[in-house]
């Protein structure tokens, strides 16, 4: 009868996890498909009955060893250190065994995992993994006043497709204003377009999404709209505090800009698993999806409002430019919102699009905003 000790990893390992990851993937690649590997790092590892001898020295102090019939199993144990502890041998020993040495029911009682299957064992530790296999969908992550918490999707809308048509509505007539109307800005400057610049992020610059803005207030100035807008960058150098610092900077613009309408915080999505884009006038451009703050976490008593200002915007956008709008989402956070009614979050399609399809849709989506101007004017008279 084999007996298996199992010990927590010493700390010093801990601080290599990347390393010993990588090692990970790589040896249980390698090796799955004939060669059956088990470890020691850190701490003993030791399977009565079997011989055991050095296979890599690892720091010294971390090695290793090729036991008889064990498997990548001991590799992620080595980098996931709490699946099982005990030094009580004795009671380990009446419990079955398993080809590997490892005890089944000794194993499976601390955490829930099956020992065929090597996702259940990051699953145990990293509850992503657990939410792939159920095959739930993943939590979008949003960053608020300096928190990092899971974005809880409270209503959602999705205009229907219709074939995309040149603007059908006539030039609106809007009454201009030698003061800005429209304030806009990013809170995550970084954010950029893959196919342009080959990654997602400009860490600690003004990426292709500060372009967009860029390109979106260029476009409402060409058609007569006053702007004002910010690139000063708020996600660096602490990502986590990029809405709090954007906060000062719509206050800011607001208390400098009394006459400003809307306001407007441009962004692009993350994580689709391919681009979308919509064909207006023959030219390939990215959808644009609106989000709207709550008061699920913060204080934010009048966020129906902004809520029914972006349900204006997608309707007119479905008017002038159908298949250019994803619609809009309801999410927890506030996103800035709660310091104007007509305060609204675009995402100008995913880091998947390239810059220029995400321009094209801004320049589209300048009419979409001078109309919505002009239906707010006709409101006040």
């Amino acid at each position: 009868m084999r007996s298996v000790i199992f010990f927590r990893i010493s700390p010093r390992l801990k601080k290599k996890f990347k390393t010993t990851l990588l090692l990970v993937l790589l040896l249980c690649g390698a090796w799955l498909g004939g060669r059956e590997l088990s470890f020691l790092g850190g701490h003993w590892l030791q399977s009565g009955g079997g011989e055991i001898s050095p296979y890599l020295l690892m720091d010294k102090a971390y090695r290793l060893l090729a036991v008889e019939k064990a498997n990548c199993l001991g590799i992620l144990l080595e980098t996931m250190p709490v699946l099982a502890t005990t030094a009580d041998t004795q009671a380990m020993a009446g419990q079955k065994v398993q080809k590997s040495g490892l005890v089944e029911s000794a194993l499976s009682a601390v955490v829930d995992i099956d020992l065929q299957d090597p996702k259940s064992f990051l699953g145990s530790q990293l509850t992503i993994f657990k939410m792939v296999a159920a095959g739930n969908d993943l939590p979008s992550l949003t960053t608020l006043e300096g928190e990092v918490e899971e974005e809880e999707i409270m209503e959602e809308y999705i205009p229907e497709l219709e074939e995309p048509t040149e603007n059908p509505l006539p030039e609106p007539k809007l009454i201009k204003s030698d003061k800005p109307v429209v304030a806009i800005y990013n809170t995550h400057n970084a954010e950029t377009y893959v196919p342009t610049d080959g990654k997602e992020k400009l860490e600690g610059k003004n990426g292709g999404i500060a372009k967009v803005a860029g390109r979106l207030a260029e476009a409402l100035e060409a058609k007569g709209v006053k702007t004002v807008r910010s690139t000063t960058i708020h996600d660096y150098p602490s990502f986590p505090k990029s809405y709090g610092n954007s906060e000062k900077t719509v206050r800011a613009m607001l208390a400098g800009n009394p006459s400003i309408q809307i306001v407007i915080d441009v962004h692009r999505d993350a994580g689709l698993k391919s681009k979308e884009t919509v064909k207006i006038n023959g030219k390939d451009t990215a959808k644009i999806m609106l989000i709207v703050g709550s008061n699920a976490r913060l204080e934010h008593s009048d966020w129906e409002k902004n809520k029914a200002f972006a349900e204006k915007v997608v309707k007119k956008m479905e008017q002038i430019y159908p298949g250019l709008s994803k619609g809009y989402r309801v999410q927890s956070g506030r996103y800035n919102q709660h310091l104007h009614p007509n305060a609204i979050l675009i995402e100008v399609g995913s880091a998947k699009n390239s810059q220029e399809e995400a321009e094209r849709a801004v320049t589209l989506f300048a009419d979409v905003i001078i109309h919505v101007l002009a239906d707010m004017q006709k409101e006040k008279l």
